[in-house]
């Protein structure tokens, strides 16, 4: 092959001789790739040498910069720290039916839980559920001119449950969900007819036994659900009332009547007059009246002070541990440990219309705690991460602190595994210590550590709402007590705010807010 032939060389410019271009083509090239490698390096070395985040943090930036320009690198870093997805809204409906015979009470219903998330996708979860347990209550009614009643009631109960859940993009989710309603008899009419036959079939598959529903054309769902649960119920309510004071004219209140206890008397008789029929009423100005006017001011307002009031109030506090296992297509499982409490005050109040306006007829306090556990398997049993969340309810607002720890190596879970330790334990501890570190002190734990440096936690705000409808609620004393009820009950979520912890700085991770979760 007869060798390429190159132009004479340009004499060159007074100065230093130029290196040809062509042969450091390739030089360069390998010389970029070396770097490439020898950086790759350094990063791993980094990563497994250096255990304090915020030196690791920096070193990872300063050698991303030597391959990238402009701030991407900061961004990189701080978007490690950030949750994948959130949930923005979640709606749930209940169908429950119950039967007590004495002290034993039987119970089975079905749930249709709709989640959305910010990535998108829809959550659809459609699960039976059925419970066994015993309660027994007390009763006290006594007073003499007021009338006092007292009820209290402590019980127990064990129950399961199995679900499955289907993740669709939230776009197809209106269809997908209409297809449930269908599938599970949402007619109010069918679950009337389905109650008596929700008590009759105790138990059974999950599609036969949530009144009939079929999802035989369903795809095969994402997600087997199956429960356990242990409840502890304790409950009082109580009321006290005032009789009615009847057809009798109330007690007249002005100062100086004669009449106490016969109502107010007028001797020209005015207060026939006031109704029509006596002299002057047609006369603004006259005296006669006047006296109409005040005699009837007098006459309401004795009224709306006389002592008739029905108050009632009531306290409950109920107690639940329950575990549940999902099973995922890959073989993949996980674990969850939940423990939660919760606690329901209310008062009611029929008062006379002045007090009413000036105090209200209604009050009422609701508290939840609920603390999770979840620990993720791979398909070999190898846990491969753990999610610790706590949920906090008050009167209505709902926060719910998440905390995702992903775990890769062998040191790591080792140090996780040690900190699990008793897993309804730990999941107690979540209902009061969030578990998302926001600094260290001299205390902290190495799992504490590895949370802090490693974990993604979010705090999330959401505006809950509950309703409840009670169908059927009968009872009958034949010589053994026998009650049987049946209702729904309702919960809808709505997203309100979310912020999750930013990455290590200054030995401290700051909430920043969450663009993405909205």
């Amino acid at each position: 092959m007869t060798p390429t032939s190159h132009p004479a060389p340009v004499p060159p410019a007074p100065g230093p001789e130029r290196t040809p271009a062509a042969p450091d083509t390739g030089a360069a090239g390998v010389q970029y790739a070396a770097l490439i490698t020898l950086a790759g390096l350094l990063i791993a070395v980094v990563s497994l040498a250096f255990t304090n985040a915020d030196i690791r943090g920096h070193v990872e930036t300063a050698l991303c910069r030597l391959f990238q320009l402009g701030e991407s690198c900061e961004t990189q870093g701080a978007q490690q720290y950030e949750p994948d997805a959130c949930l923005l809204t979640s709606s749930t409906d209940r169908t429950n039916v119950g039967l007590t015979i004495a002290f034993v009470d039987l119970g089975k219903g079905y749930y249709l839980i709709r989640e959305d998330y910010s990535d998108g996708t829809t959550h659809f979860t459609l699960g039976h559920e059925g419970e066994i347990g015993a309660s027994a209550g007390w009763e006290r009614t006594g007073g003499q001119g007021v009338s006092v009643e007292f009820q209290a009631e402590v019980g127990a109960a064990v129950g399961g449950g199995i679900g499955d859940t289907w993740v669709v993009d939230t776009d197809e989710a209106d269809q997908l969900a209409g297809r449930f309603e269908d599938a599970i008899g949402v007619d109010e009419e069918e679950q009337d007819e389905n109650f008596v036959d929700g008590v009759v079939e105790a138990a059974g598959d999950a599609w036969t036994a949530i009144v009939g529903a079929d999802t035989s054309d369903f795809p095969p769902p994402h997600i087997r659900r199956t429960e356990g649960e242990v409840n502890v119920h304790a409950g009082a309510s109580g009321g006290i009332s005032t009789p009615s004071p009847g057809d009798e004219r109330p007690t007249d209140r002005r100062p100086g009547s004669e009449n106490a206890g016969d109502g107010p008397q007028d001797s020209t008789g005015a207060a026939d007059g006031a109704s029509g029929g006596g002299s002057g009423s047609g006369d603004p100005g006259s005296e006669g009246t006047t006296e109409d006017i005040g005699t009837q001011i007098a006459d309401s307002l004795a009224e709306d002070v006389t002592p008739s009031a029905s108050i009632s109030g009531e306290i409950g506090a109920t107690g639940s541990a329950r575990i549940v296992r999902e099973d995922y297509p890959d073989g993949a499982h996980s674990l969850t440990f939940l423990v939660s409490g919760r606690f329901d005050a209310g008062a009611e109040a029929e008062l006379d219309p002045v007090i009413a306006d000036a105090v209200g007829d209604e009050i009422g306090y609701t508290a939840l705690r609920r603390g999770s556990l979840n620990i993720q398997y791979d398909p070999d049993g190898v846990m491969t991460g753990v999610t610790l969340t706590q949920i906090a309810v008050v009167n209505g607002e709902q926060i719910v602190t998440t905390t995702e720890l992903a775990v890769e190596t062998e040191g790591d879970r080792a140090v996780v595994e040690e900190w699990l330790g008793l897993r309804y334990e730990r999941a107690t501890e979540l209902t009061w210590n969030d578990m998302a570190p926001s600094e260290l002190t001299e205390d902290s734990s190495e799992f504490d550590r590895l949370l802090f440096e490693q974990a993604r936690s979010s705090r999330v705000t959401y505006a809950v709402e509950e309703t409840s409808e009670e169908a059927l609620n009968e009872s009958v004393e034949a010589g053994v007590g026998l009650g049987i009820s049946a209702g729904t009950t309702g919960e809808s979520v709505q997203l309100t705010g979310a912020e999750y912890l930013d990455r290590p700085g200054g030995g401290t991770r700051e909430y920043t807010e969450w663009e993405d979760c909205s």
